[in-house]
């Protein structure tokens, strides 16, 4: 009798376990890291970030993850198994990039998953959101690159420029290969000018820094949240302690790690502009507002160019067209606007006289808001006359038009054919004309030169054709994979583009396209994102489950369709 009570514990005994272990299989997991996978103690406001949920489940929902005041895109999922103790274990793991919009602490969680015909709860975790990442193993003393982001003013109107510099502290020597400035939302933000390099002294040490200044326009009154600048570098590894056997080796042959440093933020509050009493077409400091007529006179409906130049400080590549007054009688089209210098900017229209006459271009007005004295000007031009004629033809129509009648019809003709004379045309010496003689003179000499040319021509022409093959061949294989039609990784499609249209002659790598890219002066934030989708190619070649195929395709569209127009 205890024998079989001894087996019946047993039984119950291993149903009991049996059954907490596949509860405790079920579970799903949230955690916060940033690009490099590394976990952070705190996200910086406008620094894309991962959020990771980990599924111990092939059979589960797919997850549903908000949270107010960021915003959240899938990035992909990826599937693989653990053994543990003899037992395989399928695990999923999905993958979104955030971005905080505001400062401040927030609860992201629970999320609750459908698996294994069961309602599973993940954790709750606080996300803390400062102007910058920091890591959870971060010691910013010891950092080898040193970030500092900071502007002229706390304050500004809406418009009014923001001047903002990064200075990026070299502590240590190390390679910066990536500078990505921040995203700003609600501004317009420019490069003043090229990185300039210099030395600070700091507690009694003298540091390299590089520079870069950045023009910033606000377009909206509030906060304005400057996210931090990140820098990528290639960091020398160093074995201090040498416990770590890869690390000895990795520093013995000079190896070096990518790392992300990241700057402060800045919030800056931006007031509205003034109510004035006339309409605003900009903010800053304007000096000069002139208008032009090229030619002063012209036909009826002939172009006459009317330029109007203005000259000041300020968001000049998105001040609008002037509106421009003009008399009755003429009309006028916008022609085009362009930047003449960095402070300088015209507008230039065609204007035409649908009637003959003396017209005279009242002034013309531009109206802007001063920061600096909180007050509203305005520029005027001078009046500028304009004579338009009459056309020639309808005058020349005109002039032969005779009307006549009866007797004085007769008496016309007679007097036009009295004054006609006969002139016999009168046979000379043909001589060949100088310059035409010159010509056959030259052409010999100059053949050589045309060779050249026709040479140069025929090579160009046989490149271009190379590359609008070679796009044409990889948008096909990328419709072919669309349609499931071939399974040829997306990797290959990319290597055989730069292969066949003449980029690279050697294997395709991060850094052949990062190299040429630069060459070409690409944005540093292009070239960012080219890394970053580059990797994606990777894992999807070798991991093929791991990324979403849809948007693995569209984005592959996109770069293709981007490459074509650099390349």
């Amino acid at each position: 009798m205890a024998k079989k009570i001894g087996r019946i514990n047993k039984i119950i005994l291993l149903l009991i376990m049996s059954f907490s272990s596949a509860i405790m299989s079920l579970s799903v997991r949230l955690s916060v890291a940033d690009t490099f996978g590394k976990p952070l103690q705190q996200v910086g406001v406008g620094i894309p970030f991962l959020i990771e949920i980990e599924v111990d489940s092939n059979n589960s929902s797919k997850p549903q993850l908000s949270i107010d005041n960021f915003v959240i895109h899938e990035q992909g999922v990826s599937q693989y198994t653990t053994i543990m103790n003899g037992r395989a274990q399928v695990k999923k793991q999905y993958r979104y990039i955030a971005k905080a919009m505001q400062v401040g602490t927030f609860e992201l969680g629970p999320v609750r998953i459908e698996a294994e015909g069961s309602q599973i709860v993940s954790n709750i975790i606080t996300i803390q959101v400062g102007d910058r990442p920091i890591n959870e193993q971060q010691n910013e003393e010891q950092d080898p690159v040193r970030l500092h982001l900071y502007a002229d003013k706390s304050k500004a109107y809406v418009g009014e420029k923001i001047n903002v510099k990064l200075r990026i502290y070299l502590i240590e020597p190390v390679e910066i290969h990536n500078l990505l400035a921040p995203e700003i939302a609600g501004a317009y933000m420019y490069d003043a000018g090229k990185p300039i390099k210099g030395i600070e002294k700091i507690d009694h040490k003298n540091y390299e820094y590089i520079e870069q200044g950045l023009e910033i326009y606000p377009q909206k009154p509030g906060q304005l949240q400057i996210p931090a600048a990140t820098v990528l570098c290639n960091v020398p590894i160093k074995n201090k302690r040498h416990a770590d056997f890869f690390g000895s080796m990795a520093s013995m042959f000079g190896f070096a790690s990518e790392q992300k440093f990241y700057s402060n933020g800045l919030n800056i509050a931006i007031e509205p502009i003034p109510i004035c009493d006339k309409k605003i077409h900009a903010v800053g400091m304007f000096t000069s507002y002139e208008v032009n007529l090229d030619p002063k006179n012209a036909k009826q409906g002939e172009g006459i160019v009317f330029t109007i130049t203005l000259v000041g400080d300020g968001d000049l590549e998105h001040i609008d067209w002037p509106d421009i007054q003009l008399p009755d009688g003429l009309r006028a089209y916008e022609s085009k606007s362009f930047l003449t210098s960095e402070n300088s900017k015209k507008f230039e229209y065609i204007i035409q006289g649908e009637k003959a006459g003396l017209y005279e271009i009242n002034d013309q007005s531009f109206n802007f808001f001063n920061p600096h004295t909180k007050e509203c000007y305005s520029l005027t031009t001078k009046p500028i006359k304009l004579q338009i004629f009459e056309n020639e033809n309808k005058i020349e129509q005109n002039k032969h038009h005779l009307t006549v009648q009866g007797q004085d019809q007769d008496k016309v003709v007679d007097a036009v054919l009295g004054n006609l004379s006969y002139n016999p045309t009168i046979q000379t010496d043909y001589f060949l004309p100088m310059n035409i003689f010159i010509w056959i003179l030259v052409i010999p000499l100059l053949s050589p030169f045309f060779y050249l040319i026709w040479h140069r021509f025929q090579r160009i022409y046989k490149e271009t054709k190379r590359r609008k093959n070679a796009f044409k061949k990889a948008y096909y294989l990328l419709n072919q994979y669309k349609s499931k039609k071939v399974e040829i990784p997306l990797y290959d499609i990319f290597h055989q583009l730069f292969i066949e249209s003449g980029c690279i002659s050697n294997e395709l790598s991060l850094k052949t396209i990062e190299d040429y890219l630069k060459k070409r002066q690409i944005d540093a934030s292009i070239v960012g994102k080219w890394n970053q989708f580059f990797k994606l190619l990777i894992e999807n070649k070798f991991y093929t489950q791991s990324i979403n195929r849809e948007d693995l395709i569209d984005h592959s569209f996109e770069w293709i369709s981007y490459l074509e127009t650099i390349i």
